[in-house]
């Protein structure tokens, strides 16, 4: 068990709740990003996963069994070590934390409990590649310019793939068939994206920016450094932009779940609130 049980309490209230007309009203402001080299090192626990499973090895153990993050029977079953320079070899498994702190109370006990444990997992290793698919409208003028919808259509290890992210998905693919049965011809090219990869770190959409958008300068640490490309990038200045950075105008993603739309967020862009203010009015 390596996971410290706290006290924890069933709840009485669900765990998700659909926001109110009041609470999205509230929600207006705007954080100022920060950086510091506290955020770097951060990054310098990013192969913990890989050292416990070193250690849990070192120490014989068979599996392990970690709580899950909440309470009311709720698991997660968030997966790692999916990299193929990145082979895990204890078998994990996460427990309903009420469950979980049953145990480590009878543990305490004179007759420890036993857990039988089973695992079926299989890698599809044929083809290590996650593959995008992109689709466009072209434009009749305005050359090179391009608009982008975009949408991930990997799932979450323990979604049921309906909300996060087919529902996006199929947003994304409507507005493509209307836009293509009404016969409109934009001036620039409409773009439509389906990344793949985007649960295992926006392995897909990032791979994109990297190659046609921009890029950002290495940390000039050699283990920060040999990180994969989408644990730093974050944390990785100044951003040197690519010969296609002008061309696209605007990016609309869609990652919401199923239900009506009631807002467009921002994500951070505070140049960007005041363009959507004046669009909806």
């Amino acid at each position: 068990l390596i996971t410290t049980p706290n006290n924890g309490s069933e709840p009485t209230e669900p765990a998700f709740r659909r926001l109110t007309d009041e609470d999205l009203a509230g929600r207006t402001a705007y954080n100022q990003p920060t950086h510091s080299h506290s955020n770097t090192d951060r990054l310098r626990e990013a192969d913990f996963a890989s050292r416990l499973d070193a250690f849990l090895q070192e120490e014989g153990a068979v599996a392990f069994v970690r709580m899950s993050q909440r309470d009311g029977a709720l698991l997660h079953g968030t997966g790692s070590g999916y990299r193929m320079d990145d082979q895990r070899r204890t078998p994990g498994f996460e427990l309903a934390a009420e469950d979980y702190r049953r145990l480590a109370r009878l543990a305490q006990t004179d007759a420890a409990p036993a857990l039988e444990l089973m695992s079926e997992v299989r890698f599809h290793e044929e083809d290590l590649n996650a593959n995008n698919i992109l689709a466009d409208i072209p434009g009749t003028s305005r050359s090179g310019e391009y608009v982008m919808a975009g949408a991930h259509l990997d799932s979450w290890v323990a979604s049921d793939g309906a909300v996060d992210n087919a529902a996006g998905s199929v947003v994304v693919m409507e507005a493509a068939r209307i836009l293509r049965a009404l016969g409109v011809r934009p001036k620039r090219t409409i773009r439509f994206a389906l990344w793949n990869g985007e649960e295992q770190g926006l392995w897909g959409s990032l791979a994109y920016v990297d190659k046609y958008l921009a890029t950002r300068a290495p940390l000039g640490d050699a283990q920060l450094d040999a990180l994969p490309n989408n644990r730093t990038w974050r944390a990785r200045w100044p951003i040197q932009p690519r010969d296609g950075h002008g061309d696209l105008v605007a990016y609309f993603n869609m990652d919401n779940g199923s239900g009506r739309i009631r807002g467009i967020n921002a994500e951070g862009n505070i140049a960007a609130a005041a363009v959507f203010e004046e669009w909806f009015a």
